[in-house]
């Protein structure tokens, strides 16, 4: 019988970020990072040393969920990828009745970090596997080094999906060996996982009895070279977050207040009325934030919102 699960934690929140976690359902392998209303499946409050709980409902076992808080004035459910303001983390869901949840390093969260829990340690090894490997890709310059670092690891993973006893990370390790080039290689794996374990909700997205049909297999490798345009799109927007923030972080405190105002479409006078200041004084304000932030105009300010 499938018992509830509850995971502890603490996540430690300065003032820009709401006092409530939430986790979300993730309803396939290709679909980490999406996020709505709909998948939330359970909250909880923030105490003041950042410590909460989460109780998840039953039917979850062997699948994956998404804890993450929400910065003030954000929507909900809404994800900040990449950077120190990375506001979420994946945990796999299995036999455990409680999950204590202890993160380690300078971001929010991070993923697995169950560390008394085998099954989301075997999630963390083959995820910290899969990183560093890109990271060997991304930075090789030779395209025929690339391909033999992606080939290697593809071979890595499966070896890993074909050997290990816990079918949440044998498709796990299944999933991140496809590359984009070696679809059948994938497709006999996520089989032979289905063989030995039986059917799970995650191998369904694979459509392991329609092979040979032309036009998945184009969609398919599609949906490959989208992956890695996505892995790419993440380490620019990664990149992009860290600098507004650097800029962000140059402004002094009536700035920020000033910034702030302007975002919410206050004029010159109004903002002059709130801080009780002369409009000479907000003009030279914006003047400062202008060249700090190096944009010309208040609706490039909105960039950094």
């Amino acid at each position: 019988m499938k018992s509830q699960v509850k995971i502890k934690g603490q996540t430690v929140l300065d003032t820009t970020w709401n006092r409530e976690i939430y986790a979300s359902k993730i309803p396939t392998l290709n679909a980490f990072y999406k996020c709505s209303n709909s998948l939330l499946i359970a909250s909880s409050k923030i105490d003041s040393l950042g410590l909460w709980e989460l109780d998840i409902p039953e039917g979850l076992n062997t699948e994956i969920i998404r804890i993450h808080v929400s910065k003030k004035a954000y929507p909900v459910a809404s994800l900040i990828i990449g950077g120190e303001d990375n506001n979420h983390a994946f945990i796999a869901i299995g036999k455990s009745g409680v999950l204590n949840y202890i993160h380690s390093g300078d971001r929010l969260f991070s993923d697995f970090a169950c560390k008394t829990d085998p099954l989301n340690g075997q999630m963390k090894k083959i995820k910290g596997l899969f990183e560093a490997r890109e990271f060997d890709y991304q930075t090789a310059k030779d395209p025929h080094i690339k391909t033999e670092i992606r080939s290697a690891l593809a071979k890595e993973l499966r070896i890993i999906a074909d050997t290990i006893s816990d079918v949440l990370p044998a498709i796990y390790a299944a999933h991140l060996s496809d590359m984009g080039f070696n679809k059948d290689e994938v497709y006999d794996t996520m089989a032979a996982i289905d063989a030995k374990f039986g059917s799970h909700p995650y191998l369904e997205e694979y459509a392991l009895d329609t092979r040979s049909n032309r036009t998945a297999t184009v969609v398919i490798v599609i949906c490959g070279l989208l992956f890695i345009s996505y892995l790419s799109f993440r380490a620019l927007l990664s990149y992009q977050t860290r600098h507004k923030k650097k800029l962000r972080d140059s402004l002094s405190g009536r700035e920020v207040e000033v910034f702030n105002l302007v975002i919410e479409a206050k004029s010159n006078k109004e903002i002059a009325d709130i801080l009780h200041v002369e409009i000479s004084t907000v003009k030279s304000h914006l003047h400062n934030i202008y060249t700090k932030l190096k944009v010309s105009s208040r609706n490039q300010l909105k960039r950094f919102s």
